[in-house]
This record gives C-alpha cells, structure tokens and sequence, in this order.
C-alpha cells in the first residue's frame, strides 16, 4: 500500500475499515485513560506533600489541615472548583 491511497483514506484508522465513530471513541478512551493518569498521580503527590508536612496518616490529627499549609489548600482545592 503506498502512502498516497492511505493520505487518501484520511485517517489510517480508516484505511483499516474502521468507522469514524470507532476511531473517535477509541481517541476519547485513551485520552481519558491518560487524563486519569495525570490526575492519579497528581492525587498521590498531594497526600505525600500533605504526610510530609503533618508526619501522621491518622486523619484525626490534622484537626484543621489550614494551620500547617493554607498555600496549599488553596491549590489543591483549585482544580475542584466549579466554573
């Protein structure tokens, strides 16, 4: 197959004969899949920052995380805000 007839078929996902539909889906599940990648790791980060600054896990002690680092409540609490 030369690459003028796959330039032509537009998507290589197409010359395969799939349906746009199933490329858009499958575009969308991987993109997703790497959107929660980046958030999962972000979350995990923000518990060893918070670990590292109080030294316990036991949730009962924080007893208002705001007094050891307001800064970053403020960040964490950023990407949950509804616009």
């Amino acid at each position: 197959m030369s690459s003028v007839s796959v330039g032509r078929q537009g998507l290589p996902g197409r010359a395969a004969g799939l349906s746009y539909d199933a490329i858009i889906a499958t575009n969308g599940a991987v993109m997703q899949m790497f959107n929660h990648g980046l958030s999962a790791a972000g979350m995990f980060f923000l518990v060893g920052v918070i670990y590292s600054r109080t030294h316990t896990r036991d949730l009962k002690e924080y007893g208002g995380i705001w007094t050891v680092m307001p800064l970053s409540l403020i960040h964490i609490s950023e990407p949950t805000r509804p616009y």
